[in-house]
């Protein structure tokens, strides 16, 4: 097996981040970035719009460079093994509703003292912090 890379976006509107609910494994019903894998030949840049695009309908701009994110899950009950290398970007989110699609069941703006109460992918909380801080909130 080898490590499969993949994007995931932090997109802010004003103080609220977007996150999605993952309708499939691994994490599932996990609230978790917008986000997927690279296809061949794909820029990272390219692929972090295309994703967020088709999960949760929404156009990005970016900001700064991507912070990069390692997710390495042994065999278990929820999937196989998995090792993931994540860019994960920064971004504000522009104009338009946020709506579920693709492999998503739900979609939803965050505001930093809601994320305590949802059930969230590891590591996620630091990101967040991360990319608040490359947005200037």
């Amino acid at each position: 097996m080898t490590p499969r890379l993949g994007v995931g976006v932090a997109a802010w509107r004003e103080d609220r981040v977007l996150l999605v609910r993952r309708a499939k494994p691994p994490f599932l019903y996990r609230w978790t970035l917008p986000g997927g894998s690279v296809r061949f030949g794909e820029r990272l840049v390219d692929a972090a719009a295309r994703e967020t695009a088709e999960e949760t309908g929404l156009a990005i701009r970016l900001r700064g460079e991507p912070r990069i994110h390692e997710v390495i899950l042994p065999e278990g009950a929820d999937a196989a093994a998995t090792h993931f290398v994540l860019a994960v970007f920064a971004a504000v989110a522009l104009a338009g509703e946020a709506r579920p699609g693709d492999d998503v069941d739900a979609v939803r703006w965050t505001a930093s003292d809601e994320l305590e109460a949802l059930r969230l992918t590891p590591g996620l909380g630091d990101l967040l912090a991360w990319s608040a801080r490359q947005c200037g909130l």
